[in-house]
């Protein structure tokens, strides 16, 4: 037998499927009895609309989308953000969301295929090098580990993690030790890729604290219409 595993059981993945002349799949989860049933694992969940959802308006796109809604919502701020920025796939555009939020006094976390990097005050390291620094005993050091730490060292320094490929999947972010305080979602075309990417915002209830999210209300929609169904399906 073949058993199939997605987080995105949306268009493309059944597109796929039927190319191959399958028109339907049994569901195996209520078979599965070594984890908690769906309907727990959902109580214990931080769900998307457990967060602010604040919809906002703007004719950008990418970068200069995310640093429109900075200056409208956050620019006034007067406690550090922890803010999740992903602007688009293209590695110029997470530049300059690095040289925009730098400029301003944020610690920066860029993540993508060119620069695995953190933008200290004083200082430029490679995520593996701040590992290393301050975890010299650990060979392999999980994101939010990292994140604690330097929120931690920087309590009162405002950081921003950019990225999108990198960032968009597998990737865990917040823990005991680091949450967001805000995420900025630019317009997205392809909806699977909206629900990875405002899927950063979850976890579970004892590792993620409430937080703002500002989104389109039209983006929001799709990406809410996508999860129920996928919800659903269990």
């Amino acid at each position: 037998s073949i058993h199939l595993i997605t987080a995105t059981p949306y268009h493309k993945f059944w597109k796929k499927i039927n190319k191959v002349n399958i028109d339907g799949l049994k569901n195996l989860r209520n078979e599965i009895t070594e984890i908690p049933s769906p309907q727990k694992l959902l109580s214990d969940y931080k769900k998307l609309e457990d967060h602010k959802i604040i919809y906002v308006e703007s004719t950008c796109e990418s970068d200069d989308f995310i640093k429109d809604i900075y200056n409208k919502y956050l620019i006034k701020n007067k406690t550090p953000l922890r803010l999740f920025a992903p602007p688009c796939k293209y590695t110029d555009s997470h530049e300059l969301i690095k040289d925009f939020f730098y400029k301003k006094g944020f610690i920066v976390v860029v993540i993508n295929g060119k620069s695995k990097d953190i933008y200290l005050p004083d200082e430029k390291l490679s995520i593996n090098d701040f590992n290393k620094r301050y975890y010299p005993e650990k060979i392999d050091v999980e994101m939010y580990t990292t994140l604690s730490k330097l929120h931690e060292l920087y309590f009162n320094t405002s950081i921003v993690i950019t990225g999108f490929n990198c960032i968009e999947r597998g990737v865990t972010f917040q823990t005991k030790g680091f949450n967001f305080t805000d995420m900025i979602i630019p317009p997205i075309k392809d909806t699977s890729t909206s629900v990875q990417i405002v899927g950063r915002a979850n976890g579970g209830k004892q590792y993620v604290q409430t937080h703002n999210i500002y989104i389109q209300k039209e983006h929001y929609t799709k990406i809410k219409n996508c999860i129920d169904y996928a919800t659903r399906l269990i």
